[in-house]
């Protein structure tokens, strides 16, 4: 019966977020507005909340940008629905202080697939569709 007592991931919380490392995926994983954001480091530096926001802006002033990108993903696929308008932020991942990358993943209908985009100083420099 190995493995039936596993110990609870540490938490910090605080009145806006909650962070936990989490040793399989070697990062830092902090909740915040629905959204997981992962630090890959194995030290943390608590992120303020204006800079959590600063991130979620960057998202939020490309929306028209990925709603185009989701739509046209979801085009195409003869004989299974896609529903392109249900789609979320569902993690992003911060890089470096001005670079994250950002995971959109959508209802049952979309699978096991997803949009991502790279984003630097507020502007998309990367984005791929996949599984």
């Amino acid at each position: 019966m190995f493995g039936l007592n596993k110990k609870p991931r540490p938490t910090i919380n605080t009145e806006s977020f909650s962070v936990s490392y989490d040793g399989k995926s070697n990062c830092w994983c902090l909740h915040y507005k629905d959204v997981e954001f992962n630090f890959p480091d194995v030290e943390i530096d608590l992120p303020s909340t204006s800079t959590l926001d600063l991130y979620l802006s960057w998202v939020e002033r490309h929306k028209a940008h990925i709603e185009e990108n989701v739509k046209a993903m979801c085009e195409g696929w003869e004989d299974v629905f896609v529903d392109p308008s249900k789609y979320h932020v569902s993690l992003i991942e911060v890089e470096s202080d001005n670079r994250i990358a950002v995971m959109i993943l959508g209802d049952d209908t979309w699978g096991d697939m997803g949009y991502d985009i790279w984003i630097e100083d507020g502007e998309i420099t990367k984005e791929g569709f996949g599984d």
